[in-house]
């Protein structure tokens, strides 16, 4: 899962050295729009997370609990 992620976020344009499960989307420079787009990429990927979840996510782990209760 956290390759995924990883790769995912390379794919955004976000850095990804010394990447953890406690590493923050905000340290990354992921904003609320920007973990939007990754959602999205995810959903094409074939994962769901539901909206109200979005606000939950403020780490890797985060969405990586999110993801496993819904992938």
């Amino acid at each position: 899962m956290m390759e995924m992620i990883k790769g995912l976020l390379e794919e955004n344009g976000y850095p990804t050295e010394n990447l953890t499960e406690e590493t923050t989307f905000e340290s990354l420079g992921v904003d609320s729009l920007g973990l939007v787009d990754l959602t999205l990429s995810l959903e094409q990927k074939g994962y769901s997370i539901p909206e109200e979840k979005l606000s939950e996510i403020k780490t890797v782990g985060d969405l990586m609990r999110v993801l496993g209760g819904n992938a």
